[in-house]
């Protein structure tokens, strides 16, 4: 049991590296994490799918063991994905642009409100600023059905210490509606919430991640959308929330914090 857990780490260690399909995998449901799971069954040739399905690994539970937990007084250590890229004439990092990767996703909602998002990607767009915004993502997004955007980036560290990282879920007003937010940091998530009803609302999750950071350049995702019944509705703003070394609160993470 202990060499197929090394095996499943080493495994999962490799596709968090070379696939960005699967870190993407981290902020849908349970369906897409059966897949990754039957996908390392055969590369690494277990036979007796079935077993592995019975005692799946951690990081693949629907029940979502793969978040990090963390705290102030015990913070994750966590490898930067690339090295800090050298800045050119115009300030910006030489080989990235500001801004997120999103994708759209279909999802299943079931009636205890797990939502199951799908891998297939309905749509791919970019989206610059700080503030995802839910309007832009329904604008880009699929003119039919119910869907959730995942973005993906990298958090530019720029100075070693201590981080933080959540998330706020702003409504300006409007019918009631229902939404999913999730992020993710590294090889895990930080954070997955449906909140339900959610009206006229500003509201900072209180389950942040912390984190002891080298200067690099981290994996980082989210995924964002609301819906009233069948129908994908606006407005609402999802914002990651940013705790630097030697800063007293979280505060809105700024363009220069992330690249893709």
């Amino acid at each position: 049991m202990s060499y197929l857990l090394r095996k499943l780490g080493f495994i999962h260690g490799r596709l968090w590296r070379q696939d960005e399909t699967y870190r993407v995998s981290l902020l849908v449901g349970p369906a897409p994490a059966i897949g990754v799971l039957l996908a390392v069954a055969l590369w690494s040739g277990i036979t007796n799918v079935k077993a592995l399905l019975a005692q799946p690994p951690q990081w693949a539970t629907k029940s979502v063991a793969h978040e990090w937990s963390s705290s102030a007084e015990n913070p994750k250590p966590v490898q930067p994905k690339a090295a800090l890229p050298q800045t050119g004439a115009s300030g910006k990092l030489v080989g990235y642009e500001q801004g997120w990767n999103v994708s759209a996703h279909p999802v299943e909602i079931d009636r205890t409100m797990e939502v199951d998002v799908k891998p297939s990607s309905l749509d791919a767009f970019t989206m610059s600023g700080p503030l995802i915004d839910l309007d832009q993502i329904i604008a880009h997004g699929p003119k039919q059905g119910l869907f959730v955007a995942i973005g993906t980036g990298f958090l530019v560290v720029r100075r070693p210490g201590i981080y933080a990282l959540s998330a706020r879920l702003d409504r300006p007003g409007g019918t009631s509606v229902n939404c999913l937010t999730r992020l993710g940091f590294g090889p895990n998530r930080v954070m997955s919430h449906v909140t339900l009803d959610v009206g006229s609302a500003s509201m900072t999750y209180d389950d942040a991640g912390w984190f002891d950071l080298q200067p690099g350049l981290y994996n980082m995702a989210w995924a964002f959308g609301c819906w009233h019944d069948n129908t994908m509705a606006g407005p609402a703003h999802m914002t990651i929330l940013l705790r630097r070394p030697g800063e007293d609160a979280l505060l809105p993470i700024k363009p220069e914090d992330f690249v893709r």
